[in-house]
């Protein structure tokens, strides 16, 4: 059993149908209770030879008597199953390898990883992009083009980017910016900074951080374009580069997010 943070709904659906296309929409149950009751008697009277008319004439005399009765009952129960999104996720999260070390892996092998303690990279950019994509900035010119609807354009495949450690080792992956509904249950994006999580994805392998961040940085230099042609421009509107710089060479293992959840213990 687990709680959901946050799933990528048509990729778990797409791999929760190559595991089995069969989805259950309601089962029966079938109870029957069944009493049966036997009565057998034997009676026996027999002369032992006695000169008594009734020995003489009857000699011996059996008789049995049996009695049968059987009482059935047969209930059926129909139930129908609501297709949740636990209910897709259930069979991937079966499937997925619990992984000990990450390098063990091949690339696209199917994995499961407790326990990891995640955090953002990229907030500074995050603040822009979203103030952009909500259009909280407008009306930003230059040369004559409607920069606001360009940014708004481009920054449609924004991601936030994260980093988080399982067993000493460092993962990297993405989950695409929205506008609104990016969490599961009203979580915020933020929420996945608290404790642990689990992470249930498709191993990528190993690659240099820099890598991976290289298209946000292409829209951190137009976040500051952007920052800088509007009269309203917002205090931390500024994006400060040395997260990346100081990550250039490090590598880390990047995971194709499929959905991140909480196992529940329930006693």
């Amino acid at each position: 059993m687990f709680n959901i943070y946050y799933i990528n709904l048509e990729k778990a659906f797409e791999i929760s149908m190559m595991i089995n296309n069969v989805l259950l929409k309601s089962k029966q149950e079938e109870s029957q209770n069944q009493k049966q009751n036997n009565l057998d008697t034997n009676a026996e009277a027999q002369g032992e030879g006695g000169n008594s008319l009734f020995a003489k004439a009857m000699g011996k005399l059996g008789l049995k008597f049996t009695h049968s009765s059987t009482n059935s009952k047969k209930m059926i129960d129909t139930m129908e199953v609501n297709i949740t999104k636990s209910i897709i996720l259930e069979q991937i999260n079966e499937k997925a390898r619990k992984i000990g070390k990450l390098s063990n892996n091949k690339i696209g092998s199917l994995i499961k990883i407790d326990d990891v303690s995640l955090s953002i990279d990229n907030m500074n950019e995050i603040i822009a992009t979203k103030s952009i994509m909500n259009g909280m900035i407008e009306d930003i010119k230059y040369e004559g083009v409607n920069v606001n609807s360009f940014l708004q354009t481009v920054l449609k495949d924004s991601a936030y980017i994260f980093s988080g450690t399982h067993k000493g080792t460092k993962i990297s992956f993405k989950i695409p910016m929205q506008i609104d509904k990016e969490m599961e249950s009203q979580y915020n994006i933020t929420d996945l900074e608290i404790g642990t999580v689990t992470i249930l994805g498709i191993y990528r392998g190993k690659h240099n951080k820099k890598d991976i961040d290289s298209k946000m940085s292409q829209i951190m230099m137009l976040n500051n374009m952007a920052s800088n042609n509007t009269e309203s421009n917002i205090e931390d509107g500024d994006i400060d580069n040395k997260n990346i710089e100081a990550e250039k060479d490090e590598i880390v293992h990047y995971i194709d997010i499929i959905a991140i959840i909480q196992d529940l213990n329930i006693d």
